[in-house]
């Protein structure tokens, strides 16, 4: 069998409402859907970010993979070692979406799912966290869903609708005297949830050891890259005890060598993309498990196909005891056919050949006919100064 075609389909995934965070406002994620087909019928699909870098490492990956067969995935990542190297974030997303693309061509030839490949599920469901963020209103675009109790009502009907019982409150917009205030009514309001706290790695070492301290009266499940760098990490952890995680600090194998010998992290948020693909993911667990390191898994904004491969690997995990990120809440459409459900806070390991989930060519061309289109900036209406640095 060999790799005939590797088609890009580039698409926007709408949010409910523009989200707020230390990088602005996004209205909805920019996803690419790869497609890879064989010479005897069968596809595999993968899904990975849509900036422009990513697309172009995709335009000239794909001529690399075609012709190859898509059982050696791992060994064409392998040989491409170079492309992170050289090409960095925007490389590994690449890699990542390719390398998906072979391990759902190669399951559904053996008519398994992938988490059977991977040695079997250990959790049929997954649960998941209820992402808190500043948003816009689009009617009048106002600021909403900042102050305190606007956050508890937002939170609330999350909870309500998704029946999740784990929160993360995204950070480092606002004063951090004012987020502290928010999550301590936030705490009030849900006593028994886990709670999350993300600054972004925007507040500094200083700022992050003052006010730390604040927030252990909060019982935090975590608190997530609270400073920027894994020496800031150190620093905050040695003199904050709050469980610290990381999506941010460590992304590569030399980084996660140095977190775990410098004692920076407690819980290393696996992104498959950052990572470049679930080979490198699945490496990366096993270095935590040894050294005694929780895991995680990070989201960017997956659709319903990078969602699906989270559930496949967060079925598999020995050390996964945690929820699992997931922006799916907020969005209001998918590119495959049955969509991701909530059920009690949690969502079902897919069963199906492969990633367990199928294209829905209708929504995908809607969805590639809404990135096409002209878009405005949506205007950040948050009352917060705009700052040159870390607070």
């Amino acid at each position: 069998m060999r790799i005939t075609d590797v088609s890009l389909h580039r698409i926007l995934i709408p949010l409910e409402l523009p989200t707020v965070w230390i990088g602005g406002v996004d209205s909805g994620w920019a996803r690419t859907v790869v497609r890879v087909r064989t010479d005897e019928g069968i596809e595999g699909i993968g899904e990975t970010s849509s900036d422009d870098t990513t697309y172009q490492r995709l335009l000239a990956l794909r001529e690399t993979f075609r012709g190859k067969s898509p059982y050696e995935g791992r060994r064409l990542v392998q040989e491409m070692w170079q492309v992170p190297v050289q090409m960095g974030t925007s490389g590994m997303h690449a890699l990542q979406a390719i390398e998906t693309a072979c391990w759902d061509l190669t399951c559904k030839v053996a008519n398994l799912p992938l988490h059977q490949l991977l040695g079997g599920a250990l959790r049929s469901s997954i649960p998941v966290i209820g992402y808190l963020h500043p948003r816009v209103a689009t009617d009048d675009g106002r600021a909403r869903d900042h102050l305190p109790d606007e956050l508890v009502a937002h939170a609330t009907a999350i909870a309500k609708t998704c029946g999740i019982r784990t929160l993360k409150m995204k950070g480092g917009v606002f004063a951090p005297s004012q987020e502290i205030d928010s999550l301590a009514t936030l705490r009030a309001a849900f006593p028994d949830y886990l709670i999350r706290f993300d600054p972004n790695a925007f507040w500094s070492v200083a700022t992050a050891a003052r006010l730390g301290h604040e927030l252990e009266r909060l019982s935090l499940e975590w608190w997530e890259d609270p400073a920027p760098g894994i020496e800031g990490m150190r620093r905050t952890r040695s003199t904050v005890p709050i469980p610290i995680a990381s999506n941010m600090c460590c992304v590569q194998p030399d980084q996660l060598a140095s977190a775990i010998r410098s004692d920076a992290i407690d819980v290393l948020l696996l992104d498959i993309d950052d990572w470049g693909g679930l080979s490198a993911a699945m490496k990366a667990a096993a270095t935590c498990e040894t050294f005694g390191i929780g895991v995680g898994l990070h989201s960017s904004g997956e659709a319903g196909i990078a969602t699906a491969l989270n559930l496949q690997l967060a079925a598999t995990l020995p050390t996964f005891p945690h929820a699992m990120d997931s922006y799916y809440h907020h969005q209001t459409a998918d590119v495959i056919t049955e969509p991701h459900r909530y059920d009690n806070g949690e969502m079902a390991v897919p069963n199906g050949p492969g990633l367990g989930v199928s294209i829905d060519d209708e929504a995908l061309a809607k969805l590639e006919e809404l990135f096409a289109t002209p878009r405005r900036p949506v205007v950040d209406p948050t009352p917060r100064p705009r700052r040159p640095g870390l607070w």
